[in-house]
């Protein structure tokens, strides 16, 4: 597709593209499908179908269940053959009826009347029509005039319905340019910083890498022989209980209940902390020197897993001690101590029998 033929039929056509392969995932993935069981009702109670269906209101997807009188929601609950959040919603999720039937949603193209910026802003509505004509037309001035990096789209969270669509629409354009606002404000700061900081992936509490501490919780991994075996969860300014509710939050519930002892490293007084067996609200800013005592105290007393260090840590890595950086093979013996791919760094580690 060249820049000065993007038209409101190719227009229409990249955006299908962008879109069809998710539409059954988001579009059909809120509501899989009627219940062949209509809720029992009352002399006074009307009847109610039951569908079940996925929470967007955030990445995590929880499964629910709908019911639905005369065409309308009036009611959402969690799901409980959900094998995280086993039937629980949020409070969020619990009152996505709200916004299903908000006022203020819009349900149809508008197109600005007054001058941007204005402090009362005016809209109009338009035809689907129109508004992809428009869109359409200003799109291809824009990538006709200034390139295809010109046109980018900016999209909510991953639990938005239309996430991927918004996300893969530039690319079918010639465009790689997006902005995922809540990525960058949350989830790419966390993973670059754990990057950094021990050289591993992002490891919060509410991302599905740390669901093992919450392993065996379900009834459906109990059946399967899944055992849970946590005995001590540090939480280091995390708040599950209120940020996950209904998954991470209903786990921390359930291993507390099993013996389960918590540490939480928070200054404020958060629901987590309430129930840990150790708070300790540190002063913001202190949390490096409080994790290297830990360190010290780890280290002086041999509380660490001698084998599981030496083989699976960055432990033994001698350092530099003027980049403070572990130090490289080809650093202290030459180009010749590159004996894996140029792009795999080989370092130096302790020797057992030199020390």
């Amino acid at each position: 597709m060249s820049q000065a033929t993007l038209t409101r039929r190719t227009f229409v056509q990249s955006a299908a593209v962008a879109g069809a392969a998710m539409f059954m995932g988001s579009a059909l993935g809120g509501c899989l499908g009627q219940s062949d069981k209509p809720t029992p009702a009352g002399p006074s109670t009307p009847v109610l179908d039951m569908y079940p269906s996925v929470c967007h209101g955030c990445i995590q997807a929880c499964p629910c269940k709908v019911y639905v009188s005369d065409g309308v929601a009036i009611k959402i609950e969690g799901h409980p053959d959900a094998p995280t959040s086993l039937g629980s919603l949020c409070l969020k999720g619990s009152n996505q009826i709200h916004t299903c039937y908000s006022p203020r949603r819009v349900l149809y193209p508008l197109k600005r009347t007054s001058e941007r910026g204005a402090a009362n802003a005016t809209w109009e509505r338009v035809s689907w029509d129109e508004a992809i004509e428009l869109a359409a037309t200003k799109i291809a001035e824009a990538i006709e005039k200034y390139g295809t990096y010109s046109f980018f789209a900016s999209v909510g969270g991953g639990g938005a319905y239309s996430f991927m669509q918004a996300m893969t629409m530039p690319m079918a354009l010639g465009s790689p340019t997006v902005f995922e606002p809540g990525c960058a404000q949350c989830y790419l700061p966390r993973f670059t910083e754990a990057a950094y900081m021990y050289g591993g992936a992002d490891q919060s509490i509410a991302d599905a890498a740390v669901l093992e501490c919450f392993k065996g919780l379900a009834p459906l991994e109990e059946a399967k022989g899944v055992t849970q075996d946590t005995k001590v969860l540090v939480l280091w300014a995390a708040q599950p209980s209120v940020s996950q509710t209904s998954q991470s939050g209903r786990g921390m519930a359930e291993l507390r209940a099993r013996g389960c002892k918590t540490i939480v490293v928070d200054p404020n007084f958060s629901p987590d902390a309430t129930k840990a067996t150790i708070h300790l609200p540190v002063r913001p800013g202190s949390d490096a020197a409080l994790v290297l005592s830990w360190y010290r105290v780890i280290l002086d007393e041999k509380l660490y897993d001698e084998e599981f260090t030496k083989y699976f840590t960055n432990m033994p890595f001698l350092i530099n001690p003027d980049t403070k950086l572990p130090w490289l093979a080809t650093e202290v013996f030459g180009d010749d101590a590159q004996t894996t791919p140029a792009d795999t760094p080989v370092y130096v580690c302790v020797d057992e029998n030199t020390g």
